[in-house]
């Protein structure tokens, strides 16, 4: 009889040394002095360093973290993708959107034409700011 899967993998896991799985994923990290993000040295009380870890709860925040982040990683984030985004003649994009995701239940694709990886991460975050801003209406009864 065949073993299942998941049990192997996680027998696997669990057989694994942490410091030299995390050497080994490392290895395989293409990084550079312009990086936004950079590794963490192995820490073994990081249980994201442990190859049994197969998720991390988060860590609950609010759009402060993401203002935080957003404007720290691009300094002109408030210019060139928050002021647009929150421009009113933008008003009608953001109710569609927030239709789709939570009246019916849709899923939606955003595309970019980013020229690194951050600005997936900066447009999202711009979305994020601009749908929860705490003066927008969605033309709500009330």
């Amino acid at each position: 009889m065949t073993q299942d899967p998941l049990v192997a993998a996680r027998e696997r896991l669990a057989a694994a040394d942490p410091e030299a799985t995390y050497k080994s994923l490392l290895s395989l990290v293409r990084s550079d002095h312009a990086d936004v993000f950079s590794t963490f040295d192995y820490n073994p009380g990081l249980v994201f360093h442990d190859p049994q870890c197969v998720r991390v709860d988060p860590d609950p925040s609010g759009v402060e973290t993401v203002d935080l982040y957003t404007h720290a990683a691009f300094p002109d984030f408030e210019r060139v993708l928050a002021e647009p985004f929150a421009d009113p003649r933008n008003d009608h994009l953001f109710n569609n959107l927030r239709n789709l995701l939570f009246n019916e239940n849709k899923n939606v694709a955003m595309v970019t034409n980013h020229g690194q990886i951050i600005d997936i991460a900066l447009v999202i975050g711009a979305m994020l700011l601009t749908v929860c801003a705490t003066d927008r209406t969605f033309r709500c009864a009330g």
